[in-house]
């Protein structure tokens, strides 16, 4: 609906933009089918937002979105930045990445008692993974 809404009837004010933004993140429609993030150029003709808009709601609303698509400015297909691959891959990678998927809904929730739930649950498991032994912090490298 928020899509159809970007092409017919008034123009949308700048906080609903906004917020269709973030229903796109958090539905996960800012990512290809092969699970690539698209580029902010990408979701900009999307959302008929400018591309250095998106950078910005992206990294303030989802830093960690953003931190993933690169800091390089590149060219893909019709341009922006290029996906930069990171950190751990396997599953330690995909465990990562579930995590900050959570994190990123987690953001987008705004009852204060279903926030209370989730902390309350994500401490539980944090203390429950501690707890399970054979595990060590990775030794920073500067």
């Amino acid at each position: 609906a928020a899509r159809a809404n970007l092409t017919h009837g008034l123009p949308l004010k700048n906080a609903e933009h906004r917020a269709v933004f973030r229903a796109y993140v958090s539905s996960r429609q800012h990512l290809k089918k092969g699970g690539a993030i698209k580029s902010y150029r990408e979701i900009g003709k999307e959302l008929s937002k400018n591309h250095g808009t998106i950078r910005h709601w992206m990294m303030k609303d989802f830093p960690e979105i953003a931190g993933r698509m690169g800091g390089i400015e590149g060219f893909s297909g019709e341009g922006g930045l290029v996906d930069l691959p990171s950190g751990p891959t396997g599953i330690s990678g995909e465990v990562l990445q579930k995590l900050a998927e959570a994190q990123d809904l987690f953001r987008t929730m705004t009852d204060p008692e279903e926030r209370g739930t989730i902390v309350q649950q994500a401490e539980q498991m944090l203390s429950d993974m501690k707890a399970s032994g054979q595990w060590v912090l990775p030794e920073l490298d500067f």
